[in-house]
């Protein structure tokens, strides 16, 4: 983090501008960027020659929470856009072959996400899709999903890109929130909605959170609470256990004796291995609409009208399935 109008500001720029430059030249694709509305804070000369006290959010009695403060002096800084925008410019230095992706992840109210796109002439990232993300779970219904997808294709900036994001290492594993039931159906919306799909890894299989006992917890926010009671709560290694390739030692992720988090208890059924084999799998599924996805047959087309309410039909739970419908006009 540095401060806005230092001339150490300008030389950490100008190396980050190296550091991108270095890997596109390897041949990157693109990069996802962390954090990165806590890129600034404010310039101690505008406050006296001191950083100044974040107010308190009395949100929680807790001095270690980060929710214990509000943050208006280290983040979402205004200068923070103009940084983004200028590493799209050194991305589009090497967009002669292909298109350079940029993602960039800030838990921030929607007006500050949309920013992200870009200004005026000045193309930005793709900014995560937190609200999909945040705003959808096991509960949500046709009308609630109906409402958290309009909310963001009416927000975004006209000619962008939208992105569908059902979860990541920061949160409850997309199976564990929506109900391993719901992994399909949570899977073909984001796939089939216009724009970029975000897979965290283990959602095209239905992996669930693990459980992270507190002598296993590696989490920094779970650790800090120094709670072996109620640690869990803050933590998110649950959602952090290996990727289950097959039934092996470790799920087949690691030789080692132990990996650095245990992985989740059923990964001898919930891995690669036994979902390629079976008849039907999220596995398969998943990649058979990928595939069609990826298909001539499924052209790319412009963001119309969702219809809601979906129409239901009392039918027993096995045989009711979830239906997006999509409309259009060319």
């Amino acid at each position: 983090m540095v401060s806005q109008t230092s001339t150490i500001d300008h030389q950490y720029c100008a190396k980050m501008k190296d550091v991108l430059r270095f890997w596109l030249k390897k041949g990157v694709s693109g990069f996802r960027v962390d954090a990165v509305n806590m890129l600034y804070e404010v310039d101690p000369a505008d406050f006296g020659g001191i950083y100044p006290n974040e107010p308190l959010s009395n949100t929680t009695t807790d001095a270690n929470d980060y929710g214990y403060l509000l943050h208006p002096y280290t983040k979402d800084l205004n200068e923070t856009y103009y940084v983004v925008y200028d590493w799209r410019d050194v991305l589009n230095e090497f967009a002669q072959n292909e298109s350079k992706i940029m993602m960039t992840e800030a838990y921030t109210d929607m007006d500050l996400m949309m920013r992200y796109y870009g200004e005026g002439s000045r193309d930005g990232s793709i900014p995560f899709n937190f609200i999909f993300l945040g705003e959808l779970n096991g509960q949500s219904t046709a009308n609630n999903m109906q409402t958290v997808i309009e909310k963001w294709m009416s927000n975004m900036p006209s000619g962008k890109i939208a992105n569908w994001v059902n979860g990541n290492h920061d949160n409850t594993r997309m199976a564990s929130k929506h109900g391993v039931k719901r992994v399909d159906a949570m899977n073909m919306l984001a796939l089939i909605l216009p724009g970029v799909t975000i897979t965290y890894q283990g959602e095209e299989l239905g992996m669930t959170d693990g459980n992270i006992s507190w002598v296993d917890t590696k989490d920094p926010q779970a650790c800090n609470t120094e709670d072996p009671i109620n640690y869990w709560k803050s933590s998110r290694d649950p959602a952090r256990t290996p990727f289950h390739w097959d039934a092996s030692a470790n799920a087949g992720f690691s030789t080692a004796n132990s990996t650095w988090l245990p992985v989740a208890a059923n990964y001898e059924t919930v891995n690669v291995a036994v979902e390629k084999a079976a008849a039907k799998s999220h596995y398969k599924f998943y990649k058979d609409v990928i595939a069609l996805k990826h298909t001539p047959r499924w052209p790319p087309a412009p963001w119309g009208h969702m219809h809601s309410p979906v129409m239901c039909w009392s039918l027993p739970e096995s045989q009711r399935v979830q239906v997006t419908l999509r409309s259009w006009q060319y």
